[in-house]
C-alpha cells in the first residue's frame, strides 16, 4: 500500500515536472525572434542614387525624395550607396505627379484631412550596361495629414512609402 503511493507521488512529480520543462521550452521557443527575411538577399551590393528629377511644380519634392531614398538604403544596411563611379548599380527616377486632395470631412463638411499622393517612375539598371535590374513606370506614394499641420508631413508620409517600395525591390530577391 505505501508502494503504490509512492509511485502515485512519483508520478505526479514526474508529470509536473514534464509540464514544467514543456512550458519552459514553449516560452524559450515562442520569445525568440523570428524573421522572413533571408538574411543578405540584395539583387546588387552597391547603388548610386543620383538626384530624381522633378516634373512637377512642387519645389524640392525630388531632393527630398532622393534624401529619403538615400537614406533609408543607409538604414536598410543591405547595400551600400556609392558615387556612381563605382557602384555596381545606378537607381534613376523621376517624379511624375503630385496631388493634393481632400480626405475626410467634419460634420460641418469642413476639411479634417487632407491626403498627399506622389508617383514616381523609377529603374535600376547595372553600371556596366548589361541591363535592368527592375524597373517600375508607376509607384505610388501617399500620406495624409491633418488640416491643423503641414503639408510637408503629408509628404514625408508618401517619400517614406516609396522608399519603402523601391528598397523591397532592391533588396528582395521575391
Amino acid at each position: 500500500m505505501i508502494s503504490s503511493r509512492r509511485s502515485r507521488a512519483d508520478w505526479r512529480l514526474f508529470r509536473t515536472a514534464g509540464v514544467s520543462l514543456c512550458l519552459l521550452v514553449w516560452l524559450c521557443v515562442s520569445c525568440s525572434p523570428y524573421s522572413f527575411s533571408g538574411g543578405r538577399t540584395a539583387l546588387v551590393k552597391s547603388v548610386a542614387v543620383p538626384g530624381f528629377e522633378n516634373e512637377t511644380t512642387q519645389f524640392g519634392l525630388a531632393e527630398a525624395l532622393t534624401g529619403g531614398i538615400i537614406n533609408g538604403l543607409v538604414e536598410d544596411n543591405q547595400v551600400k550607396v556609392q558615387d556612381a563611379s563605382i557602384a555596381e548599380a545606378i537607381l534613376n527616377g523621376r517624379v511624375l505627379d503630385y496631388q493634393r486632395k481632400a480626405y475626410t470631412f467634419d460634420e460641418n463638411d469642413q476639411v479634417k484631412e487632407y491626403l498627399v499622393e506622389i508617383w514616381v517612375s523609377a529603374d535600376l539598371v547595372k553600371r556596366d550596361g548589361t541591363g535592368s535590374v527592375w524597373s517600375a513606370a508607376s509607384i505610388r506614394g501617399f500620406g495624409s495629414y491633418g488640416s491643423d499641420t503641414l503639408e510637408t508631413v503629408g509628404q514625408e508620409r508618401a517619400i517614406k512609402k516609396i522608399t519603402e517600395d523601391i528598397i523591397n525591390r532592391t533588396v528582395k530577391s521575391w
